[in-house]
């Protein structure tokens, strides 16, 4: 028998920010669960809430470890309502920040870079039942002073792990 695979869930990020004419960038998003494996349902919350108690884990087919994909799309907007790009950035360790819960340490969270400027992979251990808060940061490029600036979304999302 061979090793087991990590368990995966999709998080779809729904944007959406306007950079103004003084260059200062807002945003906020939604969230929705994309494709896991195992198939498993109720896992995202539209507040951007994982629980990863939710997935459909099977001893036998996975291990406890889950890597989770964050997604980009949505809109920003300059002040004249013109689209603008926007990603994660290029380092993936500036692009989520996880912090315990409770005084909960951080081990077992690693962010590493998706298959695009438009994702990024949190591979979690699912270490405990401990609890976490993720907040992404996301980049637009404008024609402001400072080009390139980011904001980290205000949004203070949980990750629940499953109890052993």
């Amino acid at each position: 028998m061979g090793e087991k695979q990590d368990m995966t869930l999709g998080v779809n990020v729904n944007v959406s920010g306007n950079v103004d004419a003084q260059g200062n960038f807002t945003a906020s998003a939604t969230y929705s669960q994309g494709t896991s494996n195992p198939a498993s349902s109720n896992v995202v919350q539209s507040d951007g809430s994982v629980n990863l108690g939710n997935m459909a884990f099977s001893g036998s087919d996975y291990n406890r470890q889950t890597d989770i994909t964050f997604t980009l799309g949505g809109t920003v907007t300059n002040a004249a309502g013109a689209s603008l790009p926007f990603s994660f950035p290029s380092d993936p360790t500036s692009a989520i920040t996880i912090t315990g819960r409770d005084g909960n340490g951080v081990d077992g969270m690693t962010a590493v870079a998706g298959s695009s400027v438009q994702s990024v992979v949190l591979d979690d251990e699912d270490k405990r039942n401990r609890s976490y808060n993720y907040c992404l940061t996301i980049w637009a490029r404008t024609d402001s002073p400072n080009p390139g600036d980011g904001v980290s979304c205000t949004l203070d999302p949980v990750i629940v792990n499953r109890a052993d």
